[in-house]
């Protein structure tokens, strides 16, 4: 679907009792607290998980909306992302959360889809992804894959500078989330994850703290 009109955009809360609603200036679209329907993600989590409604440049050149799921202390910066990214008229193939791919990392990177929100484990470990608590970005994974010497991911994805929606140093997302505190993974050594971004563990402690205590997921 396309986009028309810009309204309201509002964060949807997903609380155990129910939904909470804020307002913010951008477009709106109905949220969708099915979002985490399947996820086997804890409570204490998803108290913390908000659905953020954005707008992106398809592919085709025209808007479209999607929804990124994520933790409720990133949300300003991925609506704010999203937002200066349609303004740039930086192209993304599809922004839909994870749910929607029966929560398969594999299937949504295949697909080029920009999410936030996986519960699961770094590939080829047993330590919990930064995606599982909704302080990671894969943006484009398809035209951005993570290169490694076992092979590609996704596979067969082959990462072509020159194509548009491809990430590098100079590229406005890069620039825009690293000054908000974010690591890229185009910058890590032990294999290129160009797709990847997440908040730091001290920007994210420092943001718990701004706000007090009483907040903060514990696994």
């Amino acid at each position: 679907m396309c986009w028309g009109k810009r309204a309201t955009l509002r964060l949807v809360l997903l609380f155990l009792g129910g939904l909470q609603v804020y307002a913010l200036p951008a477009p709106a679209v109905a949220p969708a607290p099915a979002s985490l329907t399947g996820s086997v993600a804890p409570d204490s989590l998803r108290a913390h998980l908000v659905v953020v409604p954005i707008v992106f440049h398809g592919d085709d050149g025209t808007l479209h909306h999607g929804q990124v799921v994520c933790h409720r202390l990133v949300a300003h910066d991925l609506a704010g992302l999203f937002d200066t990214l349609a303004k740039a008229r930086f192209p993304l193939r599809s922004v839909r959360p994870v749910s929607e791919f029966d929560f398969s990392d594999s299937l949504s990177m295949s697909a080029d889809n920009s999410s936030a929100f996986n519960w699961r484990k770094v590939a080829g470990t047993r330590r919990l992804s930064a995606h599982a608590r909704g302080l990671a970005l894969d943006l484009n994974p398809w035209r951005n894959p993570f290169e490694h010497r076992r092979g590609n991911r996704p596979a067969g994805a082959v990462r072509v500078p020159s194509r548009p929606g491809t990430l590098s140093d100079t590229s406005l997302a890069v620039r825009y989330l690293r000054s908000r505190g974010w690591w890229w993974g185009g910058r890590w050594p032990s294999g290129r994850d160009w797709q990847h971004f997440e908040l730091s563990p001290t920007e994210f402690a420092r943001r718990l703290a701004m706000e007090g205590p009483g907040r903060a997921f514990r696994r």
